[in-house]
């Protein structure tokens, strides 16, 4: 099958690790669980959007891109890559936020706003429309001869897939090196691009493994119809013998609980649980509730005993630092 993929910068600490999950304070003992580490591949830049805007920057340099426009909710993990990976590369972001100016910044927000981030809010309304607010926003700048770029929320379309596809790979050569193979990897999904980048890797390769999604906001027929979108494009441009059917994407529904970045009080309990017992932080947007959704489609023996199960930690510890009064709220801490 032939692949080429456009050129990119590399930015992330890769490979990251592979880590089987011990001490589980959870009866799930006819289950392995390996973590693959993608929170580790920076500080500032950690988490799965810098796979992807390692991609967006090969992209914006041969552009030779003055401002990255792009957007998120307010605690948007990938906003704050943006707008840091913008500020070490002497480019301008300005990002579009949903919801209102909080009294004062903290998490993800804080970072934007250190790096030099210009920011507008948007509301929820207004946000239904936002690809093509940036695109107004875009066409603004370019008439005061400013060159901007829009980055669509989380990385993802067919060029942000690309990450993934590449993550893919790096994790096929670790379990060859390590001599082991896993029945599933699951991933959180919010905008559909680190999904998108792992099944196309995984059809690519004619692996066996099957690749999961957790949706933490919409419908997974929502994410169906998106993320072969994003497929159909990758494979048009990159890698043209690729098919991926609709009925090959499984995004799992019913855990995004009380909404998108909002937290159930049993959420959050387990989130506690595997800091204290495992060592292992997650976030309450992304993998706070795919984890949660994991823990509970094997409790209820949805995936087969003796199954190996590789989850994807994509980051997002800095939205953790926003909401230090839930946790008060419900004692955890």
């Amino acid at each position: 099958m032939s692949l080429k993929l456009p050129p990119k910068v590399e930015i992330a600490f890769t490979p990251t690790p592979i880590e089987k999950l011990e001490n589980l304070p959870f009866e799930l003992t006819d289950y392995e669980i390996y973590i693959k580490r993608d929170d580790l591949t920076g500080s500032t830049l950690q988490g799965n959007k810098i796979r992807k805007l390692e991609y967006f920057l090969a992209e914006s340099e041969a552009r030779e891109v003055d401002i990255w426009i792009s957007c998120g909710g307010l605690q948007s993990n990938h906003c704050r890559a943006v707008a840091c990976l913008a500020s070490m590369k002497n480019i301008k972001s300005y990002l579009m936020l949903r919801g209102n100016q909080p009294s004062y910044p903290e998490g993800n927000y804080l970072l934007d706003k250190l790096v030099g981030a210009e920011i507008e809010f948007v509301s929820a309304a207004d946000y239904f429309h936002i690809d093509e607010i940036m695109l107004e926003r875009s066409e603004k700048l370019r008439s005061k001869g400013i060159n901007p770029m829009i980055i669509p929320e989380g990385g993802s379309n067919p060029l942000g897939l690309c990450g993934y596809f590449d993550c893919y790979n790096e994790i096929r050569e670790q379990l060859k090196a390590q001599e082991f193979s896993v029945d599933y990897i699951i991933t959180a999904t919010g905008s559909g691009g680190t999904y998108g980048g792992l099944i196309a890797g995984s059809k690519f390769h004619q692996d066996d493994s099957e690749i999961i999604g957790i949706n933490v906001c919409y419908t997974s027929e929502h994410f169906v119809n998106r993320i072969h979108g994003y497929i159909c494009g990758f494979s048009e441009n990159y890698c043209p013998e690729l098919v991926v059917d609709k009925s090959d994407i499984r995004i799992v529904d019913g855990y995004v609980g009380k909404g998108y970045a909002l937290s159930r009080p049993e959420e959050l309990e387990m989130i506690y649980s595997l800091a204290r017992n495992c060592g292992l932080i997650f976030d309450p947007v992304y993998t706070g509730k795919a984890f949660f959704g994991i823990v509970d489609m094997l409790k209820k023996r949805l995936l087969p005993a003796g199954s190996r199960i590789l989850f994807i930690h994509t980051g997002g510890l800095w939205g953790l630092m926003s909401i230090g009064g839930r946790f008060l709220h419900h004692n955890l801490i």
